[in-house]
């Protein structure tokens, strides 16, 4: 048998993700360079001030309409898309965070990239059950649907 969710699971971890979200945004903004050393680096892009600070507010909209549960399944999957491709930019890290295989160099130790497999599991979690998220605006505004029950003994008259 199993237990459902709180009706508080949901709002509070898709309130805290988005948070999350719209912080690296306002990072985006706040230090553009360290920005563009990331998108550098981690991502071999290069990409202007501007291009970060475009991304920077795109990232606070995504984390507000996320915390909000404005298109929560759609604000869930592209938060699920951003965190998955961030994580595996620092796959090394993951797999060698102090670097004792020598998977990472000297300066790209760091244990706290670790952190990243709990952020992109919150967000399958997000995925998985965003239509079953009661206290989402876009439920109250009546523009996203609720879980269809697809079980064997729906629609069955007792």
């Amino acid at each position: 048998m199993t237990q459902p969710l709180s009706s508080w699971t949901m709002p509070i971890l898709r309130f805290g993700m988005g948070v999350f979200i719209a912080a690296w945004g306002l990072d985006k903004l706040m230090a553009t360079e360290v920005g563009q050393r990331i998108f550098s680096g981690a991502y071999s892009v290069n990409l202007g001030a501007t291009l970060v600070q475009v991304a920077g507010i795109a990232e606070i909209v995504l984390g507000l309409a996320l915390a909000a549960g404005f298109l929560r399944v759609v604000t869930a999957w592209l938060v699920l898309a951003i965190n998955l491709t961030s994580t595996l930019s620092v796959w090394r890290q993951i797999l060698d965070p102090w670097g004792a295989i020598g998977l990472t160099d000297g300066e790209s130790v760091n244990h706290l990239f670790l952190a990243s497999i709990v952020i992109v599991a919150a967000s399958v979690v997000l995925v998985l059950n965003a239509r079953d998220d009661t206290a989402a605006l876009d439920r109250r505004l009546g523009i996203s649907p609720a879980r269809v029950d697809r079980s064997p003994t729906a629609g069955r008259n007792s």
